[in-house]
Parts: structure tokens; C-alpha cells; sequence
């Protein structure tokens, strides 16, 4: 996702089609800042509701 303007952001909600069945094990939600990219969730399997709350608000 690429936003024009900075956006702060403080949940990041993910979703898995599971009548397929559990294909996602891991995953990472990375963002730059400015200078480096940092990891802001970091989790196993998707949860039922998807709802992950990042470290602090992030820009």
C-alpha cells in the first residue's frame, strides 16, 4: 500500500479465505521510516477476526 501523504495507523486488519483451508504459517507488516524498513506486526497463523494492533502508532 502507498499513501501520497503520511498516514499513522495503530491496526492492520488481514483476512484468509479459509474454505481453502490454513495456507498462510507466518507473516510481517513492514514500513519505512524514512530511512529503514521496520517491522510492525509480526504473527503465526491469521486469526479468526484478523485484527492485529501494530507497536504504537505508526506514521
Amino acid at each position: 500500500m502507498e499513501s501520497p501523504q503520511p498516514v499513522t495507523f495503530d491496526r492492520v486488519v488481514l483476512q484468509e479465505d479459509i474454505t481453502r483451508g490454513q495456507r498462510v504459517e507466518s507473516f510481517a507488516v513492514d514500513v519505512w521510516d524514512g530511512t529503514a524498513w521496520k517491522t510492525v506486526v509480526q504473527a503465526g497463523a491469521i486469526d479468526p477476526a484478523g485484527l492485529f494492533r501494530t507497536q504504537g502508532g505508526v506514521l
